[in-house]
């Protein structure tokens, strides 16, 4: 078994936060250690600059190349990915899983706390997809 490049996991955490920071109601904090948290980042939604009390956490995976979890494209915006992770246990809020491409900055995501009949399905990260995931997760709240 090879062993990860220790600048990695870093690198995604810095694209995750690029990504995330395109939206200024949005405050990302890393987490002190994943194996304790379950998550990497945690997102708090803010209104006018202040906490509204609505978070989701995110996981990150950073890969050398999709190439060998690589399974199907379905289109231009969703690749279906063999990657194992554990699902965080006993966690309130919503939970996203990034995972980031070294080849190319890619990102690509998935909810994690919901079951879905296939979980190896990512859609690409965008800012429309940044877009989509607050929204899911303000309506996770409204609910």
């Amino acid at each position: 078994m090879s062993q990860k490049l220790w600048y990695l996991d870093r690198r995604a955490e810095y694209l995750a936060t690029i990504h995330l920071s395109r939206r200024d109601d949005l405050v990302i904090t890393k987490q002190p250690s994943a194996e304790n948290y379950g998550f990497d980042i945690l997102v708090s939604i803010c209104q006018n600059l202040k906490p509204m009390g609505r978070v989701f956490g995110i996981q990150l995976e950073a890969l050398k190349s999709l190439k060998p979890f690589y399974q199907e494209q379905f289109s231009v915006n969703e690749i279906k990915l063999n990657i194992e992770t554990s699902k965080p246990k006993d966690i309130p809020f919503p939970i996203y899983f990034f995972v980031f491409t070294m080849e190319n900055d890619e990102g690509y995501y998935r909810k994690m706390t919901s079951p879905t009949l296939n979980d190896n399905l990512f859609k690409r990260l965008s800012f429309d997809a940044i877009d989509k995931i607050v929204e899911e997760v303000n309506l996770w709240y409204d609910k």
